[in-house]
């Protein structure tokens, strides 16, 4: 009789090989489903790294071209100061030729 109870303890105390292989599934599902996590994570790690560099590659280009809007706006304002500037001297040189003329004018009267 304490065979019989003794044999019963130790098959009740045996793992089921039932429970045992549902155990190794879930462990494995377990494992699974934390490595396709992980991927998840680090495909959406890749995407917002990718996004920001694709931010901050519009932020650079936005960033160039007000620059060399920038430098076109103030080449022209140059050209147009030159033209200007080409201008008065044009005309200082018509006012004293005819000052001169007027002047050499009234010497000869």
């Amino acid at each position: 009789e304490d065979a019989g109870e003794a044999k019963q303890q130790v098959d009740d105390e045996a793992p089921n090989p039932d429970q045992v292989e549902a155990d190794e599934r879930a462990a494995e599902d377990a494992r699974l489903v934390a490595e396709e996590t992980e991927r998840a994570k680090a495909a959406a790690a890749a995407e917002a790294k990718k996004k920001k560099k694709k931010k901050e590659s519009e932020k650079d280009r936005a960033a160039r071209e007000a620059a060399e809007k920038e430098r076109r706006d103030r080449a022209v304002e140059e050209r147009l100061e030159a033209a200007r500037e080409e201008r008065r001297k044009q005309h200082g040189k018509e006012r004293a030729k005819v000052f001169t003329a007027a002047n050499v004018k009234q010497i000869v009267d």
